[in-house]
């Protein structure tokens, strides 16, 4: 789960994932860097 996430992140930051919330989460990820996205994945897998 906590690479499928990061992954999504990563993609979001790049352009790659392109939907209708794409401009956001680009927008937010703009400064997070990858260790940064790693804490938020991890963080975010524990959720439930």
């Amino acid at each position: 789960m906590i690479e499928y996430l990061l992954q999504q992140m990563k993609d979001y930051k790049s352009g790659k994932r392109a939907n209708s919330r794409a401009k956001r989460m680009k927008r937010n990820l703009s400064d997070v860097n990858e260790n940064e996205m790693t804490a938020i994945a991890e963080w975010l897998s524990t959720l439930k």
